[in-house]
C-alpha cells in the first residue's frame, strides 16, 4: 500500500473544513474554504438546484435552504480524497411541517490550494429528493 499524497490529505482537510462549516451554518468558516469564484452546482429542482456563483451566492443559498425547513440534520458518513479534490457521503433529515426527508447525499468537490473551486452535490435518490424541494417555495 502506498503512502497518501500530501495534497490528498490536505484535501480531507478542506472536505471536513467544508463539512464542519456547511453543517453547523458557519458562513465566516465556509468563506475560509470556498475560492470566491466557486463554481457550486446541485443536481435537481427547488430552492436549491441549479448553479450558485461566488462565496456570496454559496453560503446565500445553503442559508435560505436552513431557513425554509424546521429541522435540519447532517450526518457524515465518509470522505475520499485524491489529488484533485474529494467526495462527501453525508446523511440529510430534513422537516418542513408534514414532510420529511430522509436522503444520502454526494458531494465532488474539486480542491486547489486549499480552496473549493467547485462543487457538485446530488442526492442519492433524486426523485424524492425533487418531491422534498418542490413542496418548498
Amino acid at each position: 500500500m502506498s503512502a497518501r499524497s500530501n495534497n490528498e490529505l490536505s484535501n480531507v482537510e478542506v472536505a471536513k473544513r467544508i463539512w464542519m462549516a456547511a453543517a453547523e451554518g458557519d458562513a465566516k468558516a465556509l468563506e475560509e474554504v470556498l475560492s470566491e469564484k466557486i463554481v457550486w452546482r446541485v443536481h435537481g429542482h427547488g430552492i436549491l438546484g441549479g448553479e450558485h456563483l461566488g462565496r456570496d451566492g454559496v453560503i446565500g443559498v445553503l442559508s435560505d435552504f436552513a431557513d425554509q425547513v424546521d429541522d435540519l440534520r447532517l450526518s457524515l458518513n465518509d470522505v475520499y480524497s485524491s489529488a484533485l479534490g474529494a467526495v462527501i457521503s453525508y446523511d440529510l433529515w430534513a422537516r418542513r411541517g408534514a414532510s420529511v426527508i430522509e436522503q444520502q447525499v454526494l458531494v465532488r468537490l474539486q480542491i486547489e490550494d486549499g480552496l473549493v473551486l467547485e462543487c457538485d452535490a446530488v442526492a442519492v435518490d433524486q426523485a424524492e429528493m425533487e418531491l422534498f424541494m418542490n413542496w418548498i417555495h
